[in-house]
């Protein structure tokens, strides 16, 4: 219904004013698309968000690897491990004594371990560690013993790591194998590409060079326990791969005054004393 107009009065203005009651107001659909945009947006933001600042778990190590990470420490050696190798190394080392690790310390390359802790230490070398963090044990081990400097004792111990690879792992180096695998003149080699002089040239001969592994292990048992070695059994196992006996005689020290000495037999008669 159109409600029509009244006849104006003499004088005055006529309204125009017409109200259609059937009129629709049309309502606009933007506020509605803008509003659901709006929170599809914040739906995707929030899945988004969430899935990337979610954070992982942070991994409490076991007493395996708190044992270890503690051995090394006394032993100076300074690694810093993640989460995936702290959690490898307490797998590798469950049902394993570590509990002297703490107090003993824990050098993989000094400390004496039984035919299982070697097993266990190689599996942690070839299946928990990455070749950052091998290098940064070797390297400590190097460093802690005074052996070389830090720079020195990282580039030896990247070198003996792809050496170690080569000739079969870890599992090999730390094995009953070992004594099998002859890398002495690859190590020698690398001792003096970073700067190590070992006092003598590794292109000498083969009882020249074992003469002075020999030497070598005698001060280094002496070093390590305050006394010299009595015969070979003394130095087999710890400090040398091998039993010499078929090429070198041990000679003990005849007092506390003279230290011990190696004497070449068979084909390496005429090296040593």
């Amino acid at each position: 219904m159109t409600e029509q107009p009244s006849t104006p009065a003499p004088g005055q203005v006529p309204s125009s004013v017409v109200i259609d009651t059937n009129a629709t107001v049309k309502k606009s659909h933007l506020a509605q698309i803008i509003a659901g945009v709006v929170a599809v947006g914040l739906i995707a933001f929030t899945v988004v968000y969430f899935v990337v600042h979610d954070p992982k778990p942070v991994y409490k190590p076991g007493p395996e690897a708190t044992a270890v990470v503690a051995g090394l420490t006394t032993s100076g050696i300074e690694v810093e491990f993640t989460d995936d190798e702290l959690q490898c190394i307490d797998t590798t080392f469950a049902g394993y004594d570590v509990s002297s690790f703490a107090q003993d310390g824990f050098d993989p390359f000094a400390t004496s371990l039984d035919e299982e802790g070697n097993s266990r230490t190689s599996t942690m070398f070839d299946e928990c560690l990455p070749k950052a963090t091998r290098v940064s044990v070797i390297a400590g081990s190097m460093s802690a013993d005074g052996f070389a400097t830090d720079e020195q004792a990282g580039c030896i111990a990247g070198a003996f790591d792809d050496v170690v690879l080569d000739t079969g792992g870890y599992a090999v180096a730390f094995g009953a194998s070992s004594s099998d695998i002859d890398i002495s003149g690859e190590l020698f080699q690398i001792f003096d590409d970073c700067g190590v002089d070992l006092g003598f040239d590794p292109a000498t001969s083969e009882c020249e060079t074992e003469q002075r592994v020999l030497e070598t292990a005698i001060e280094a048992y002496y070093a390590d326990n305050g006394v010299d070695p009595k015969s070979w059994d003394d130095l087999v196992g710890d400090w040398l791969l091998e039993d010499p006996s078929e090429r070198f005689e041990f000679v003990p020290a005849a007092d506390s005054e003279s230290y011990p000495a190696v004497h070449g037999i068979g084909e390496c008669e005429g090296y040593g004393v």
